[in-house]
């Protein structure tokens, strides 16, 4: 690696290690932390050759359940991301989508976690992952293009709107903005806002989308 490239991770790790501590000193405790969470669906597909061969739902740790029906117990909610102006290789559009969902469950973690430094860790490792995912994405902006039912029996992906996606579509595009200040704090661009401000602006995005999805409700970023 680098010597630029190294000392620019090691400014990223002091400067995530005091955001940490400032968000958590400045934010209520999660809400997660003073009630029993409960284990959600929340999916991402893996295409190949532009189809789906694989939908996974791991578990989001969230206040409300997500119940999609008796017809699918396993199912759960997705995001389908359009990519603008670059359209990014299939290998890596797979690698964001499960970045992100990684990423907010990690926060899912975090929120139930009963000690700060244990939230501190998780919340530290969330970031890790969502900069990762902003690293793939650099040359293009992820937003929402579709909400929709991912089933992991079946591995497909319903698009019928549903109440519910307006609170998974409000999540979405919080992270997509997330993700586009983690890029600006990737790239560094004269006049850009001050690295510490970039990476609190996206941690906040970040538990905006966390929480809606917890909630269920729509937090507008």
């Amino acid at each position: 690696m680098k010597r630029t490239s190294t000392i620019r991770w090691r400014r990223f790790l002091l400067i995530m290690g005091a955001l940490v501590i400032g968000l958590t000193q400045a934010v209520a405790a999660p809400t997660g932390a003073t009630a029993d969470p409960v284990r959600s669906p929340f999916c991402y597909e893996v295409t190949q050759n532009g189809l789906i061969v694989r939908v996974l739902c791991p578990p989001l740790l969230v206040r409300r359940m997500f119940w999609p029906g008796q017809d699918c117990p396993p199912c759960g909610p997705a995001i389908l991301w359009r990519e603008d102006p670059l359209v990014l290789p299939e290998s890596v559009e797979n690698s964001i989508n499960q970045g992100i969902v990684s990423g907010l469950s990690v926060l899912g973690q975090a929120a139930a976690a009963t000690s700060q430094p244990s939230r501190d860790a998780f919340r530290a490792e969330a970031m890790r992952m969502f900069t990762n995912v902003a690293r793939s994405s650099l040359g293009t902006r992820l937003s929402v293009q579709q909400v929709g039912l991912a089933d992991p029996v079946h591995n497909t992906f319903d698009p019928t709107p549903r109440a519910w996606n307006s609170w998974v579509g409000a999540a979405g595009r919080n992270v997509a903005d997330g993700i586009a200040m983690l890029q600006l704090y990737l790239q560094n661009p004269a006049g850009a806002p001050a690295p510490g401000v970039l990476l609190a602006m996206a941690a906040a995005r970040f538990d905006d989308a966390y929480t809606g999805l917890s909630e269920q409700v729509v937090i507008a970023g």
